[in-house]
């Protein structure tokens, strides 16, 4: 598996803050220019990078990768990631307040979610939302999301989940930028 950090603006994207998700998204498409799209990005605007994750290291050497370690089966890792909830569902579930604002509601199902998608156990989860996120597609109507970033403390439980979690992502709407989960080893005696 392989990432790099591009800094904005980038020379083959160009400025991204102020752009809606789907013109972000196309932007990254042409410059990753893979079908299957088989990387996954997450662009943060008010530190001005973009991140990039292939399973495969692309071709090309304009941008630099980088080789990632392997997570490890009982391994513990800090871990941090965004995913989006569809509005729209939410909406209809009447599960809005409870999820979207208010926190401790949304850490009690993101936890098991985490063991259920991504074969994780967390320690401790801290979890904030924000703003309900619009993706236009030409032709297709705009969906709506409502970006869930959750940071803290898991073990590896099922190392082939956690693998294919880290390396496809989580969740919905992981082509616009969400689903990234970045594991950062933890020290030998914080453990």
């Amino acid at each position: 598996m392989y990432e790099t950090i591009l800094r904005m603006p980038y020379a083959g994207l160009g400025p991204l803050a102020g752009l809606g998700a789907y013109e972000i998204h196309a932007r990254v498409a042409s410059l990753m220019n893979r079908k299957p799209r088989d990387y996954l990005y997450e662009f943060n605007a008010p530190q001005g990078v973009l991140y990039l994750r292939a399973a495969v290291r692309p071709a090309g050497e304009e941008i630099p990768w980088r080789e990632l370690t392997s997570i490890v089966a009982g391994g513990r890792y800090k871990v941090l990631g965004r995913i989006a909830l569809e509005f729209s569902r939410l909406t209809r579930r009447g599960k809005v307040t409870s999820y979207a604002a208010r926190r401790t509601d949304f850490a009690a199902v993101l936890a098991p979610l985490l063991g259920e998608r991504a074969g994780l156990a967390p320690d401790a989860l801290e979890v904030w939302a924000e703003p309900t996120v619009t993706i236009r597609k030409p032709g297709r109507g705009a969906f709506h999301f409502v970006p869930i970033n959750f940071s803290g403390t898991v073990r590896v439980e099922d190392l082939a989940m956690a693998r294919t979690a880290h390396e496809r992502g989580i969740g919905r709407a992981r082509g616009f930028g969400f689903g990234v989960l970045h594991f950062r080893q933890m020290a030998a005696e914080s453990r």
